[in-house]
């Protein structure tokens, strides 16, 4: 009998025997997030750690507060963003609890604007600077720079992977749809171009898509559901499966979960 279900330790797991990258997304819009989607990370991480994982990727981590936290083992202190959340400090301090270094990979959003910036965004920005960026919003969500970030994010990654130890193993962890790995529409996420750019294919794990993004998808992912519930009620309320062409699909697998909420 084929087997269809798979816990996210297994799907990590599996992962890792396919490829030197996992990419794994976490479901957030602004502040708000799926608190489930950070645990599975979490759980996941010894799991990894045993396929001889070391490195963890972090979107919107900066450069000086990863050189801390590899130096000390500890996050510094934290006032805002995500990394000031609760369990995303826990992913992280379980991490590198686990002996793992950090590696920071976010575009810096002021080279856009300056393309012979050579320094990194500083994990606080000059009042100069936040003024800049805080006119330039607009520009910020365009798709134009939506595409140059996702490829300076696959890049920076690229950069750190090719300078780890050989046979290294690295977890990618990133918000939403960037571990895409084929264009969505006009899109071009990070994903796509980390395997375009480097023929490196990850293998990319889907958290994201029975998230409650909005109350009106929450009522129609529970219809969605429902005739899985039981499934997913065996396996603690969150199981996954295997695409049959993740080139179609853009990703390797998918996680569904009866625990989908926003806060």
């Amino acid at each position: 009998m084929t087997r269809i279900w798979y816990t996210p330790e297994e799907l990590v797991q599996l992962g890792f025997a396919r490829s030197p990258v996992v990419m794994l997304n976490e479901a957030h819009k602004g502040q708000q997030r799926c608190l489930r989607t950070r645990l599975v990370g979490r759980r996941v991480l010894p799991v990894a750690h045993a396929a001889g994982a070391r490195f963890l990727a972090l979107e919107a981590l900066h450069p000086e507060v990863a050189e801390f936290a590899n130096s000390s083992r500890s996050l510094p202190p934290v006032t805002a963003g995500y990394f000031a959340q609760a369990e995303m400090q826990a992913l992280v301090h379980a991490a590198l609890e686990l002996g793992w270094t950090l590696i920071p990979y976010e575009a810096n959003g002021l080279r856009y604007f300056d393309p012979e910036a050579a320094r990194l965004q500083p994990a606080r920005l000059s009042k100069k600077e936040a003024t800049f960026l805080a006119r330039h919003q607009r520009t910020l969500l365009s798709l134009s720079y939506t595409n140059w970030r996702e490829q300076q994010q696959a890049e920076n990654l690229i950069r750190a992977f090719v300078q780890l130890p050989r046979r290294s193993r690295m977890l990618v962890w990133c918000g939403n749809s960037h571990l895409y790995k084929q264009p969505l529409g006009r899109w071009q996420p990070m994903g796509y171009h980390f395997h375009r750019l480097s023929g490196i294919e990850a293998f990319a794990i889907d958290q994201t898509t029975t998230v409650q993004f909005s109350p009106l998808l929450g009522i129609v992912n529970a219809l969605r559901l429902w005739p899985i519930a039981h499934v997913l009620g065996h396996h603690g309320g969150t199981a996954g499966y295997l695409l049959p062409s993740r080139r179609r699909s853009g990703v390797d697998a998918l996680l569904l979960s009866l625990h989908n909420g926003m806060e």
